[in-house]
């Protein structure tokens, strides 16, 4: 009888286990925060850092949230995790779990809880954060981007009244300035302020004649929009918003004046 529920619970780890690294074998990147929660002060012990360079051994790609990001990051942002170390309290113990994210806030991964009874505050954190990656360690971490379509194509409901509106597309018709080519890059700046209104999943641009020029979808980093049906983002860049998308190797990026 024992020796039955022993063969079950294996059985049950392994596949749990399977699924783990299928699962996370769709993501490309993890994003690691600049501080924890349960630390009122940024890179405390140098624990965000360790979490950094942790999956990054482990075969992640992995990015701290202040960092640069590659350009399908930001393009696809659920293809993306969101770290997270969570603190169990203890009295003489220090317990850490590692937690990964889906771009809608969802766990699609815990670690195995960390432990160290070292006394020291900055050994005891680092020891624990290195258990509860050993589990994480197992998975074998190696990005799939066959399974990219399957487990991480964006639908997104932006409102039964966006499909029935007619949309205009933006075209830098009248602007303010010349383009400025710097760098492969074009900036242009326009005239017309644009309304934003909100609708599920994100916000509808229109213009002065009230129509839809373009369709904002959320996205788990601040200030970042995906534009729907189209190949571009809008950012938000030293308080001016920029809608920034490629055209024959050449970043171009348009200054929106937009009221939300």
């Amino acid at each position: 009888m024992k020796n039955n529920f022993l063969l079950i619970f294996a059985c049950c780890f392994l596949v749990a286990n399977t699924y783990a690294q299928t699962n996370l074998n769709s993501y490309k990147y993890v994003v690691v925060p600049k501080k924890f929660s349960f630390f009122k002060q940024a890179d405390k012990y140098r624990l965000n850092g360790l979490t950094h360079f942790l999956f990054n051994k482990y075969g992640f790609q992995a990015f701290l949230e202040d960092e640069p990001y590659p350009k399908d990051l930001i393009f696809n942002a659920c293809n993306v995790l969101h770290a997270d170390v969570v603190k169990e309290s203890s009295l003489f113990t220090t317990k850490l779990k590692t937690i990964l994210k889906d771009c809608h806030g969802k766990i699609v991964y815990t670690s195995v809880l960390g432990v160290s009874k070292e006394k020291e505050f900055n050994k005891s954190y680092s020891e624990a954060l290195r258990n509860s990656f050993k589990s994480i360690q197992k998975l074998n971490y190696k990005y799939n981007p066959k399974l990219d379509k399957a487990t991480l194509s964006l639908q997104y409901d932006v409102g039964s009244n966006s499909a029935k509106e007619p949309k205009e597309k933006l075209k830098p018709s009248l602007p303010l300035d010349a383009p400025i080519s710097t760098n492969n890059q074009q900036v242009f700046n326009y005239d017309e302020v644009f309304k934003a209104s909100s609708v599920k999943n994100g916000y509808q641009l229109k213009n002065s004649k009230n129509k839809i020029v373009y369709t904002l979808l959320s996205t788990s980093l601040p200030n970042i929009y995906l534009i729907a049906n189209e190949d571009a983002i809008l950012h938000l860049v030293n308080e001016e918003w920029i809608l920034e998308y490629y055209d024959n190797d050449i970043i171009k990026r348009n200054v929106l004046d937009i009221k939300f």
